[in-house]
């Protein structure tokens, strides 16, 4: 609880990257994707990718998918993070699970 997350997305899992820490990240950190989610460019779209955990330790995050999106061919989408330290988001503490879901 009270620690900050940043969240990323990624059509792929590998290759991934390994922190300081040891903990190994699985998102393709070479895809466009990849650094549009983690740094925050399109929060209208990927929504609460970046803050602090709950009281729970719980992260909400959302993605809105814009009206009019071709389709996609059912295209999968990763979604994995970091929680860091508040007051150094450089010092990562934990790597999160892989989530995905199946874009239309």
């Amino acid at each position: 609880a009270g620690k900050s997350y940043i969240l990323a997305t990624s059509p792929a899992r590998r290759p991934g990257m390994r922190f300081a820490n040891g903990e190994w990240l699985d998102l393709d950190r070479t895809h466009p994707l990849f650094w549009l989610t983690a740094q925050n460019l399109a929060p209208q779209t990927f929504v609460n990718f970046q803050g602090v955990l709950d009281s729970k330790g719980n992260a909400t995050a959302q993605v809105n998918i814009p009206p009019g999106l071709p389709k996609l061919n059912d295209m999968a989408i990763f979604v994995a993070g970091v929680i860091c330290d508040s007051k150094n988001k450089n010092q990562v503490i934990q790597v999160t699970n892989s989530h995905w879901f199946v874009l239309p």
